[in-house]
């Protein structure tokens, strides 16, 4: 019992991480980006606060949506984006609803007009104006149990690496009671 005991823990914290590291996608926490959930190829990513937190890049690295200044192909207004607050997501579409410099809501509408089509379009919205008949999955960006999910996630990288440690340890010694027998 003992030895499957052994190789049973780190499978099932890996496969605990793994889980883990999938709900950290959305917020652009993840450590392995081997997800693809979001429309046209739509990566979230989170860098510290002093690179401007949040963003939504698209397939090409550029940044979609960040903190700072956004202008739009086809919109003449210049946001001043102060914070994201959540995106929602459905198959062809993407909507974030974003707080600028003076404390207005905007919500922006990221589609294709056509599948073939290369170019996300984008459409800016006041917050009290929009609706939408689509149903999307919201993420919401303010969440206190993402950041408890992000130290689980560490805390889980500390014991497999301790524990990868151990197993090592007990390796070498097993050789070194082998040669010294010799």
């Amino acid at each position: 019992m003992k030895n499957y005991t052994i190789y049973l823990i780190p499978i099932l914290l890996i496969l605990v991480f793994f889980i883990l590291d999938r709900e950290l996608y959305f917020f652009g926490k993840n450590s392995f980006p081997i997800y693809k959930s979001l429309p046209f190829e739509i990566e979230p990513e989170f860098r510290d606060r002093i690179e401007g937190g949040f963003c939504l890049r698209d397939e090409f690295g550029f940044a979609l949506i960040s903190k700072g200044e956004c202008q739009f192909v086809g919109d003449k207004n210049i946001l001043v984006i102060d914070k994201i607050i959540k995106y929602g997501y459905a198959k062809q579409n993407l909507v974030v609803l974003i707080s600028d410099t003076n404390n207005f809501n905007y919500y922006i509408e990221f589609f294709k007009k056509n599948e073939n089509e290369q170019k996300i379009h984008a459409k800016v919205t006041k917050d009290t104006s929009y609706s939408s008949k689509i149903v999307y999955k919201w993420v919401f960006l303010e969440n206190k149990r993402i950041d408890i999910i992000y130290k689980l996630q560490i805390f889980i990288k500390l014991i497999l690496f301790f524990y990868l440690m151990l197993i090592f340890v007990n390796f070498v010694k097993g050789i070194n009671r082998k040669a010294s027998k010799v």
